[in-house]
């Protein structure tokens, strides 16, 4: 059996599948949250849902703030990385040879 990674619509609902099939409740509003912060990136999905029972704990419930709260905003930050970049980039003026 091959394994394929949902589509983009579908990631919320798979992130929320995946918590409970480790006996966690994650809202499906959670889980949109966080595909938005991370994008259709579904081993880094997986990688911040572990991250997210682990702060939940023997509760078993992650909350939407808990999300906003563990979850790193990843799209912003590699548009702001970019355009930082993009702005420091800047032509050489003269060349040194050897």
């Amino acid at each position: 059996m091959t394994y394929e990674a949902p589509e983009v619509a579908g990631l919320p609902s798979w992130v929320k599948h995946r918590a409970r099939s480790f006996g966690y409740y994650l809202s499906l509003e959670a889980a949109r949250k966080m595909v938005g912060r991370i994008g259709a990136k579904p081993g880094i999905l997986v990688k911040e849902l572990e991250k997210l029972m682990a702060y939940a704990g023997r509760e078993n419930k992650i909350t939407e703030s808990m999300v906003g709260e563990l979850v790193e905003d990843m799209k912003t930050e590699n548009a702001f990385l970019l355009t930082e970049a993009l702005q420091e980039k800047k032509p050489r003026t003269h060349y040194s040879y050897c």
